[in-house]
């Protein structure tokens, strides 16, 4: 090195970040180690990062610019490493920033340690200011200590916990001297850092998120839907020679590493046909290297696109439509922005034309859709139709109006692979208003452990069955599971309580999820949670259409749902006087029907006193069951 060589060289590619890169370039003027050039690569910018880049620079001479045509992020850094002096070089992305500690605490880490490089946690940045720490390690994802350790790399296992990225690095300018990164692909910093790995067997680590990285960027390369993702798949090939025996476990970790990048890649692909196409090439490439899609989901890789690339599909969602222009509108937006999961939607119209259908989700490019008429009428009915249609290996039954949390169809249909689960139970929100009400799920939680911290297998028994909350679309079922057992919905009113509860009764793996991932419409267009009208008498024959001698409920269950159901629309549903008094009045004569209340029964903890005190009279002449609906 030349005697007037900096000890770090810290090399910048840039290309139309404009709203960017004065940021980046203030975070690496303040270091608290001084002795360091900057190598700022403007690799044919066409908006403004160019001059936002010489104007942070405020003449700092420690900061130089090159212009070149545009040849890519991959070039880019070559130009840096090719004009680089220093005896250490770092590649900071100019999109993203650095504490002003990042050159010390990775040059002191490599001091202390004798390593040859040294890598550190990283913080995520989204757009509305979110941030997250991430350890840069894949088999713990949360950063733990302080001070910087020695981490083998004597096996190919042990070099891929890593990320693969060139950034949140410091190298020996030794360490990769000669190495250039691919150009003409995307990717690139994976076959980079694996070279990197191949010649050493250690790395210094800091636990500390120093490195901040943006995300959901407009235009960042990782998050694109375009063909660019097959450069993944050549990438994914030139690993596969990297990784050979120079270490050992090369083939196992291949196929984890493959498996991370190909679910990664996935994630981003919401155009049905390249969706397609690309998980084919995936396919074939494991297929060419003879190994298999390994599922890690607590390590980040999700079964669903092993199952995608196996032509299952791993989630149907099935949305009933009575002709709500606006609520089917409202479904299908959320679950075309929602994290693609490869999931096939299925509109069954109840009801009404199929054209209605059509036009509306040809609108939404990016979904595999599906429209279908039920035969017969009524949303049991429509249910039943979608479930015969469907072929995922999990089914969820939606309403037209309802909205889907961006992560829920991907995290829960992934959580249900991992545990092999039959039934999937969420909390909810009522209404989509940003003061929406939370549901836990349950009508009466007596017995029910506490919410968990994350999603857990739970044990229902028939007593917590009756306290649940029916409503299908905060649920996941296992299709083969339903179709096996003969489990339907019914098709007349309260078509999802019987189904519900013989759901979970019948199932031995349920998961219970931590939070809430569908917001539940209540619009007067939609198809309602409590607010639609029904008639005692037809709720009544509801509940007797459930065989619960043969699902092993406890004694006074009729009571208990028919008093659920007559309090839900007693207290949702506007009635003027006359209305109340008729509605008591029916319900007071299907009350009169039913078998004495067992005693010790409990009804539901917020059911009132007058539903309360006419259950309390069954068994009993049909005049005093009026005289207690009528509080006489």
């Amino acid at each position: 090195m030349p005697n007037n060589a900096p000890e770090i060289s810290v090399i910048v590619p840039v290309y139309n970040v404009a709203g960017y890169v004065a940021d980046c370039i203030a975070s690496l003027r303040t270091q608290d180690f001084t002795d360091f050039e900057v190598i700022v690569v403007d690799d044919g910018a066409t908006d403004d990062s160019h001059a936002r880049a010489v104007a942070a620079i405020q003449g700092d001479a420690r900061f130089s610019v090159i212009r070149q045509d545009n040849a890519g992020l991959s070039a880019a850094r070559n130009t840096g490493l090719t004009r680089a002096r220093g005896r250490f070089i770092a590649f900071v992305d100019s999109d993203d920033c650095v504490t002003s500690d990042y050159l010390s605490t990775l040059h002191s880490a490599i001091a202390d340690t004798g390593s040859d490089w040294a890598a550190c946690a990283v913080r995520f940045v989204f757009p509305e200011g979110e941030v997250q720490d991430h350890a840069a390690l894949h088999s713990t994802p949360v950063p733990h200590g302080d001070g910087p350790r020695l981490m083998a790399l004597n096996s190919w296992a042990q070099v891929i916990d890593h990320f693969p990225s060139a950034w949140n690095k410091l190298y020996r300018a030794s360490l990769i001297h000669g190495l250039r990164f691919d150009e003409g692909l995307l990717f690139e910093d994976h076959a980079f850092f694996q070279r990197a790995a191949r010649r050493t067997k250690n790395i210094a680590y800091v636990p500390r998120p120093l490195y901040l990285q943006t995300r959901a960027r407009p235009g960042q390369i990782t998050g694109e839907d375009t063909d660019g993702v097959f450069d993944q798949i050549e990438v994914l090939d030139r690993l596969a020679n990297l990784m050979d025996g120079q270490k050992p476990g090369g083939v196992p970790a291949y196929a984890t590493l493959a498996s991370r990048l190909l679910y990664e890649r996935a994630g981003v692909i919401r155009t049905p046909a390249r969706r397609a196409a690309f998980l084919t090439a995936g396919s074939a490439l494991l297929e060419r290297h003879s190994v298999r899609y390994m599922p890690d989901w607590p390590r980040g890789i999700g079964a669903s696109v092993g199952s995608e690339m196996a032509n299952q599909a791993p989630l149907s969602i099935v949305i009933p439509w009575n002709g709500g222009i606006a609520a089917l509108k409202q479904t299908c937006g959320a679950l075309a922005a929602a994290e693609p999961c490869g999931a096939e939607i299925i509109i069954v119209c109840d009801r009404v034309p199929q054209a209605g259908a059509e036009a509306i989700v040809a609108r939404f490019s990016v979904l595999a859709c599906r429209v279908i008429t039920a035969r017969g009428a009524g949303v049991g009915h429509a249910r039943n139709a979608g479930l015969e249609a469907a072929q995922g290996t999990y089914v969820q039954f939606l309403d037209a109006g309802d909205l889907v949390a961006p992560w829920m169809p991907l995290h829960w249909v992934n959580t249900m692979l991992d545990h092999a689960a039959q039934v999937g139970l969420g909390p909810f929100l009522i209404g989509k208003e940003p003061d929406a009400g939370f549901h836990d799920g349950w009508h009466d939680p007596t017995g029910l452990p506490a919410m968990p911290a994350q999603p857990h297998q739970i044990t229902i028994t028939p007593q917590l069955a009756i306290g649940l909350c029916p409503h299908p679309s905060p649920k996941l079922f296992a299709r083969k599971f339903l179709q096996q057992n003969g489990l339907f919905f019914g098709t007349g009113a309260l078509a999802d309580w019987g189904f519900a509860i013989a759901c979970v009764l019948h199932a031995n793996r349920i998961i219970r999820f931590d939070k809430p991932g569908i917001a539940v419409a209540q619009e007067a267009d939609c198809r309602q949670l409590w607010n639609k009208p029904l008639s005692p008498t037809a709720m009544a024959e509801a509940v007797g259409k459930i065989d619960g001698e043969t699902l092993g409920l406890p004694p006074g269950w009729q009571h208990r749902l028919f008093a659920r159901a007559l309090w839900e629309k007693f207290a949702h549903i506007p009635m003027s006087r006359l209305a109340r008094c008729q509605f008591l009045l029916d319900a007071s004569m299907q009350v009169a029907a039913l078998p004495p209340l067992p005693e010790g029964t409990q009804l539901d903890p917020y059911v009132g006193p007058r539903i309360t005190a006419l259950m309390q009279s069954a068994g009993q002449s049909r005049l005093r069951c009026i005289k207690r609906a009528l509080g006489r």
